[in-house]
């Protein structure tokens, strides 16, 4: 679509979203930057759970820090560690005891509404299917085949982080 028949959009849009009594924050547009009330970085808008950097035209899926901690009231604590793949390896960085919740939590929390990561994220599936197969509850410990298996995934999902795909 043409600048002129986007701008023409958005005025039909905000008449019709004033006659119903809503105000629109911002509008983006693909090849502008966002503006400041669009945008806390200055370049990225979020829309549907995913990152998209109008400018280039690409979004992002967001990949959760890596981490170990327990939430409470809905919050990690101050002193959570986050895994950053340089000062630390994964090894010592994972629980020696990781479990089904573990990994069936960081598996579930990567959003990826538009499916780009499908490939990927089925594969874990399947993994995460051999450690249901492999563990009576919840809570207990995978054997360490499988261990190690989830600490080649996890080193995959960070590898992730950060890529973008054309819209």
């Amino acid at each position: 679509a043409t600048k002129e028949l986007c701008d023409k959009l958005i005025a039909e849009a905000e008449l019709n979203f004033e006659k119903i009594g809503l105000k629109c924050k911002a509008w983006t547009q693909s090849g502008i930057a966002p503006t400041e009330k669009a945008s806390v970085d200055g370049i990225s808008v979020m829309v549907a759970g995913v990152r998209w950097f109008p400018e280039i035209d690409a979004v992002e899926t967001r990949i959760p820090l890596l981490h170990f901690s327990k939430k409470r009231r809905g919050r990690l604590a101050e002193d959570t560690v986050f895994f950053d793949g340089t000062m630390m390896k994964m090894e010592e960085f994972v629980p020696k005891k990781l479990s089904r919740r573990q990994v069936a939590s960081k598996l579930a929390s990567v959003f990826d509404i538009v499916g780009y990561l499908a490939p990927i994220l089925s594969g874990l599936k399947a993994d995460l299917r051999k450690v249901v197969l492999n563990t009576l509850g919840w809570d207990d410990a995978m054997p360490a085949s499988l261990r190690n298996k989830w600490l080649e995934n996890f080193l995959r999902l960070e590898s992730l982080r950060g890529i973008k795909f054309h819209r």
